[in-house]
């Protein structure tokens, strides 16, 4: 379970946040109300340039897009967490070891609970576009190829790029794969302003 407001982990029977001290929603929405809960959660990394990247989830909300930027403050914030919650269950190294990947392999599910205004807090390089300012989403799969003849094999990375009515673009590579439902996904989500290449 994590926080609805700031994404940290919480145990099953938190009330209240450790991290930012907002109480926990038990209760469904009322009548009429549409909780914000993402639809899909891509994990990325951000092309800033030739020589900058930074690791980011592409966070899909019914009406935006919300890039959320794992920056390497969060990143040391979440690990000294993490470490202090485990010394202090006693957890042994070697499952200290196998937690700590578990943890940062799930790491982008913490986004699927969390609203458009907690991400946006987070951190200030984190950002939302409606998708209607999206001119062009363009998304190529990861793929992997071997080649028996000569016993090597290439890697193309995957890519998306967002495509904006300004002009300007927004580039990320991926390790997703190239698959019906994600295309599906990303047709309901952007029509005709999709380019899917497998």
């Amino acid at each position: 379970m994590f926080c609805n407001n700031c994404g940290t982990r919480l145990a099953e029977d938190q009330t209240f946040c450790p991290g930012c001290g907002q109480q926990q929603a038990t209760a469904s929405p009322k009548a009429g109300e549409q909780a914000q809960t993402a639809l899909n959660v891509f994990p990325v990394v951000r092309k800033f340039s030739a020589f900058k990247q930074a690791t980011a989830f592409l966070v899909f909300y019914r009406d935006k897009i919300a890039v959320a930027h794992l920056t390497k403050e969060l990143q040391k914030q979440e690990s000294n967490r993490l470490r202090q919650e485990l010394k202090n269950e006693g957890t042994g190294f070697f499952k200290g070891m196998l937690a700590s990947m578990t943890f940062w392999g799930e790491y982008g599910r913490r986004y699927y609970k969390m609203s458009e205004a907690a991400i946006l807090v987070e951190s200030p390089e984190n950002f939302a576009l409606p998708y209607n300012q999206i001119s062009q989403f363009y998304f190529r799969g990861w793929s992997q190829s071997y080649d028996s003849s000569d016993q090597s094999s290439s890697t193309t990375k995957g890519k998306i790029q967002l495509q904006l009515a300004g002009g300007d673009k927004i580039k990320f590579s991926h390790s997703l794969e190239s698959s019906r439902q994600i295309r599906q996904f990303l047709s309901d989500i952007f029509g005709n302003h999709l380019k899917y290449r497998r």
